[in-house]
Parts: structure tokens; C-alpha cells; sequence
């Protein structure tokens, strides 16, 4: 109920009144009451990460309707933190939470793929299932080691027609970073996005990627509308 409740709140300053006594809530305050209730609730985990990375709270922590809310004391995390039952967790730890009690959401998948990317350096070695270099930010889940690399990559496994999966893999394989070796089949940035069309052809930021990367090899080369956009090799995943 309370996760519900949360749900309809749909910006931070919305409050709801609870109760005779009339105790206002907002939708954090509802989603954290949600988890604190029933600590295996993976997709109100999932809701209080994605609430706690919303730039209208990180932007106006002091003006947040939920006392629970505080400003990331770090300048290299830009999320905020939230006090559920006496602890503080950030959005990534709540992302972690979800994924411990439920791993066959690409949505969780992807999200942790792309606060981890923001977390990695610019270059990396490359890397497979069974390691994962020093320099290369990853987390672990049930017991097993992933960068953001292989959780976006995780993200498609779960669901292949998930297209913010593709699109976002594609960015991840566009800063620079070596390939990662996961089984047999590879992706190029390129193709990714291409997969993501595929999937949702109305996926709007892929069709701009797409097409700024298109007028980018256009301009660059000074020749016909055919060229094709090619990628050299530190560009490739390969996935099961």
C-alpha cells in the first residue's frame, strides 16, 4: 500500500496526509515506509534509487518535503542519501539491494550499469566474466563481480527487447574503454544502437546519437550519403 501510495506522488514536493493525526508524506517518505515495512521488497528498493537519483531532489536537497533525504557529503557522488530503518543509502546502494532479492529486472540492471559508468575512469584493461581489474569500479551481486560494462550487458540478457539496454551500452562502448571478452558473440557501439531502434524505432535519444554520429562521419569525410560509421576494434563487446 504504501509503495502505491508513493507511486502516485509523481514530483518530490507532492505530499500526501496520512492518518487522523494528519502526518504529511511525500513520496520518499512513502517508498522508504514501503522497504522498512518489507525489507525483501525489491522493486520499492528499485523505487527508492530511482526517486533518490532524481535531479529535482539533488538539485533542491534543501527544500525536499522528506526530512529523511540528505546531500551527498562527497563530491564525486552526486546522488543524495536516505535513511532507511537507522542506516544511509545511497541510490546505488538501493539499486544493489534490489538486485540482491531480484535479478531478472533489466531496468535495475541497466540503471547500476550507468551510475557505475559514471564511476569509471576514461580507460581500462580489458577484462572477462572471471576479473575484473583494480582501476575498474564494479559491484558484486549474490557472490559475483560486475562493471558497468556487464550490467548493461546483463540488462539485454534478462531482456533482449529492452531497448534502454542497447542505447546505453552503445554510450558505455563509446568512452574509450577496452572490450570486455563474455562468450562468443560481439556488439559494436554502432550496432547497439542500431538494436535499440529495432526494439523501439521511437527511441529518441538513439535516433539522435545516430544521427549526429552520421553528420559527424559526413563532415569529416566529405563524401556521399553511403559511408558507413566504422568502429575500430577496442569498440566491441562480446556477450553470451
Amino acid at each position: 500500500m504504501w509503495l502505491l501510495l508513493g507511486l502516485t506522488l509523481t514530483r518530490p514536493q507532492d505530499t500526501v496526509i496520512v492518518g487522523r493525526r494528519g502526518i504529511s508524506y511525500s513520496k520518499m517518505d512513502c517508498l522508504v515506509e514501503a522497504v522498512e515495512l518489507d525489507p525483501k521488497l525489491a522493486v520499492g528498493w528499485y523505487c527508492v534509487g530511482v526517486s533518490l537519483f532524481d535531479p529535482h531532489i539533488n538539485n533542491n536537497n534543501n527544500t525536499s518535503p522528506s526530512a529523511r533525504i540528505s546531500p551527498s557529503s562527497s563530491n564525486h557522488d552526486t546522488s543524495s542519501s536516505v535513511v532507511i530503518s537507522g542506516s544511509y543509502y545511497t541510490a546505488k546502494d538501493c539499486y544493489l539491494r534490489s538486485l540482491e532479492l531480484e535479478a531478472h529486472h533489466p531496468m535495475i540492471w541497466c540503471k547500476m550499469g550507468c551510475l557505475l559508468t559514471d564511476d569509471e575512469p576514461l580507460s581500462g584493461s580489458a577484462t572477462d566474466s572471471s576479473s575484473t581489474p583494480s582501476n575498474i569500479v564494479s559491484i558484486v551481486v549474490n557472490g559475483n563481480h560486475f562493471t558497468a560494462r556487464q550490467c548493461l550487458l546483463k540488462s539485454i540478457q534478462v531482456d533482449p527487447l529492452y531497448s534502454n539496454g542497447w542505447y546505453y551500452l552503445g554510450n558505455e562502448l563509446c568512452k574509450g574503454r577496452h572490450a570486455s571478452s563474455i562468450g562468443s558473440m560481439s556488439f559494436s557501439a554502432w550496432e547497439c544502437y542500431i538494436l535499440s531502434l529495432e526494439v523501439d524505432i521511437e527511441h529518441r535519444d538513439a535516433l539522435q546519437t545516430i544521427a549526429t554520429q552520421n553528420i559527424q562521419v559526413l563532415l569529416t569525410s566529405g563524401t556521399n550519403n553511403n559511408v558507413p560509421l566504422t568502429r575500430s576494434g577496442n569498440d566491441v563487446i562480446r556477450g553470451d
